[in-house]
């Protein structure tokens, strides 16, 4: 009860706290992230990065066209995400890490140019997104997404052999949506479905996925996803189909160059 001898003024005042207070019960709790991300920051020297945190997004992207959007990601997605980045970042020697990233950006949802995506890359830095497994976002898909993004910036940060990959494309094939350059995602997701999916088809002409044979980096940040994700699985595909495995072979020389700890053995094991 507010006492009746105080002033109009500190009446409403004190009306207008109460009103805030209650409603911030109902507000998402927040979190600390830094205890859960230490053990990473401290091996890697990454810094991990929720979306509400300053700098999360390069100014320019911020604005149009790209119009760069996300939502904070859930205190148990964030718990989670410190596994699974732990399992992702192992696959690599820790000086491939070291040289060339340095942010990680987490976050419940991402969308650029008005489309969502489940993550994107920019210099040194690699982003993710998770809604939860109920909503499609698997382990296995999470660690596949940061594969992915990180193999754009090793093709940008060292010399790939591209003229050899185009050459074990079918004769006359052009990628789909080669012309828009770093827009060629988006055309994908713009105007094609199930993107994700492969078949025998694709495979024969050694492409692993639809999303594939939209550009040559999605081709190739398609290899890194699958072959670091689920090495066995795409072993079994790489030796039924002659393409895959070409295709293999030059992503493998690539690796190794960057690292001659990337070998068959320790991709596959024994």
């Amino acid at each position: 009860m507010i006492n009746s001898s105080l002033s109009p003024i500190l009446k409403i005042l004190i009306v207008q706290a109460l009103l805030v207070m209650s409603a911030c019960s109902f507000l998402p709790p927040s979190y600390e992230k830094d205890d859960m991300f230490n053990t990473i920051e401290n091996k890697y020297g990454i810094e991990v990065l929720i979306s509400d945190d300053p700098g999360f997004f390069p100014r320019e992207w911020l604005l149009p066209p790209i119009s760069a959007k996300s939502s904070k990601l859930s205190q148990k997605q964030a718990k989670r995400f410190s596994g699974l980045l732990e399992k992702a970042l192992s696959r690599y020697p820790f000086k491939v890490i070291s040289e060339n990233l340095n942010t990680i950006g987490l976050s419940k949802s991402l969308s650029f140019y008005d489309v969502g995506y489940g993550g994107t890359n920019s210099t040194s830095m690699v982003y993710l997104s998770s809604k939860g497994k109920k909503f499609g976002y698997s382990d296995d898909y999470l660690i596949s997404i940061f594969h992915h993004e990180f193999s754009s910036i090793l093709l940008r940060n060292h010399a790939f052999p591209k003229k050899k990959w185009l050459s074990n494309n079918p004769t006359d094939f052009e990628y789909k949506y080669e012309n828009y350059g770093r827009k060629a995602g988006v055309e994908a997701i713009k105007h094609e479905k199930e993107l994700l999916n492969g078949s025998d088809e694709l495979y024969q002409k050694g492409f692993l996925t639809q999303y594939s044979v939209s550009d040559f980096e999605e081709d190739f940040n398609m290899y890194s996803a699958t072959i670091l994700t689920n090495p066995n699985e795409f072993k079994a595909q790489m030796n039924k189909y002659e393409a895959i495995k070409r295709k293999f072979n030059i992503w493998l020389d690539f690796y190794n160059s960057i690292d001659d700890s990337f070998t068959d053995t320790s991709i596959f094991g024994q």
